[in-house]
């Protein structure tokens, strides 16, 4: 029911959505059927759960009045919380408290340097009961050691993309 969720949005006067890209284009439909654009609270969504591009975060960017930001995570270790993108947009800031991200050569198995295309892997080092050590994701990023334009020097990862969709990432 997106009449009661833009209610809810109003009243409460939420700033921030955390949702799929998805529920954000049925949002966005909402929004712009009802003549809200730019008279809702919002300024910020994190977006994650599936994969998008930057086009689509520009146009969501622009039918809510907002600025998306997209955070990743693997299912089976934690969901959405592995990493997060900072207002610098330089790539995904790991959570090195509680993970550890490797990039991998899919064929070889042998760690790829540091920018370099590679399947994600991560140990998880608070998770209690269901231990994940070296969990094979599927996903290809690259991982960056140098120090985020934000000021941060933990571990940043790029955009992540299916290895079985294949294409530049």
């Amino acid at each position: 029911d997106m009449e009661r969720q833009i209610m809810l949005l109003r009243d409460a006067a939420v700033d921030t959505l955390v949702c799929t890209p998805s529920y954000a284009e049925t949002l966005a439909d909402a929004v712009e059927s009802a003549g809200l654009v730019g008279r809702l609270p919002l300024r910020f969504a994190h977006l994650s759960g599936e994969f998008w591009s930057e086009e689509r975060r520009e146009r969501l960017e622009e039918r809510l009045n907002i600025r998306a930001f997209y955070s990743c995570g693997v299912s089976p270790v934690v969901g959405h919380g592995l990493t997060g993108e900072c207002a610098a947009r330089c790539g995904l800031h790991v959570q090195e408290d509680h993970f550890v991200v490797e990039c991998i050569d899919p064929e070889t198995l042998e760690p790829v340097k540091d920018g370099e295309p590679g399947e994600v892997v991560v140990t998880a080092l608070t998770i209690e009961a269901s231990p994940i050590i070296r969990y094979r994701s599927g996903e290809i990023a690259r991982l960056f050691h140098d120090k985020c334009e934000c000021g941060r020097t933990t571990l940043r990862m790029s955009w992540a993309r299916s290895h079985a969709a294949g294409g530049e990432l």
